[in-house]
């Protein structure tokens, strides 16, 4: 049975480059946290813990941004009519 550091770059190589931007820094964290684990000893509560494990620092990290500085533009800015009421 492979490890996960085996398998990924096997499934990174067989999808479209779309597939790997959206899923790519997934399969990099679990090979992260895994790599050496062959594919089926993660048990369903330990691929649970990895995954609240993971949103939380995907919070933490969105917390700890800087505010955006964008906002959307406004009608005058392109050209939308006004509506009035």
């Amino acid at each position: 049975m492979p490890t996960f550091a085996e398998y990924v770059p096997v499934v990174a190589g067989t999808v479209t480059a779309g597939t790997r931007r959206a899923y790519g820094s997934y399969w990099n964290r679990i090979v992260e946290h895994w790599g050496d684990r062959r594919l089926d000893e993660p048990t369903p509560t330990e691929i649970r813990q990895l995954m609240v494990y993971l949103k939380s620092r995907v919070v933490a990290a969105a917390a700890a941004a800087p505010p955006s500085t964008w906002s959307a533009p406004c009608a005058a800015c392109t050209g939308t009519p006004k509506t009035t009421a």
